[in-house]
């Protein structure tokens, strides 16, 4: 399914594709833009907010967490990041050798930053979709899918551009599969909604696909 968004000018090589990643705190967003960066730029940085990726242990499940053996708990560290953090690479279009296009990926954290609304405009001012990521093994909490809804909410009357939910920490035994995900938000009924699909930045499974599949769905394909 694509969304036709006629006030969007198609791009020239030269064009800046800016995608927002949002979602409530703590669902893996900052984690999700460095995976990005390592698989296309080939390196993975370190950053102020979110977990520091440098300092994670292979074998543990979240950023800066010691989990159990059976991967049924999950204490972590988190530090919320300060404002906005942004991921940049470059993808080449598949057949063409002088054509390539800037992916810029804007992490922008919505919660608690409701004081800073009167400048969300601005950050999503000339973005092409929205990437929503939300915490799997949390949304069985009444609370949690309030927070996710009321983000749908701002995305479907404030930002009107299509968007995907990544349905993160799929390697978590608790996380809750998509599909009931997508039931328990009742996500059909959204005009702008595009799809929900499983991933785990930890481990990058479905990364790469699901942002490729993102893109091609609204009209830029490097499938």
């Amino acid at each position: 399914m694509a969304v036709n968004d006629k006030r969007s000018p198609p791009l020239g090589k030269e064009d800046v594709i800016k995608i927002l990643l949002m979602g409530p705190a703590n669902a893996g967003k900052s984690e999700l833009g460095s995976r990005l960066e390592e698989i296309f730029n080939g390196e993975r940085k370190a950053y102020e907010g979110g977990y520091e990726t440098s300092k994670r242990n292979p074998t543990s499940v979240g950023r800066n967490s010691s989990v159990d053996k059976d991967h049924k708990k999950e204490a972590s560290v988190y530090k919320p990041t300060p404002g906005v953090a942004f991921y940049k690479f470059s993808l080449r279009k598949t057949g063409t050798n002088k054509h390539e296009h800037e992916l810029e990926f804007v992490h922008w954290e919505l919660g608690g930053q409701e004081r800073y609304q009167n400048l969300w405009n601005i950050w999503w001012a000339g973005a092409r979709g929205v990437i929503v990521v939300l915490d799997s093994c949390k949304t069985s909490d009444d609370n949690y899918l309030k927070e996710a809804r009321r983000i749908l909410d701002i995305i479907e009357t404030k930002i009107k551009k299509p968007y995907i939910i990544c349905a993160n920490k799929q390697d978590l035994q608790t996380a809750i599969p998509a599909h009931e995900l997508r039931k328990r938000l009742q996500l059909w009924t959204r005009p702008s909604y595009l799809g929900t699909f499983p991933i785990s930045e930890l481990s990058g499974e479905n990364v790469k696909k699901v942002l490729l599949r993102f893109l091609s769905s609204i009209g830029f394909d490097f499938l």
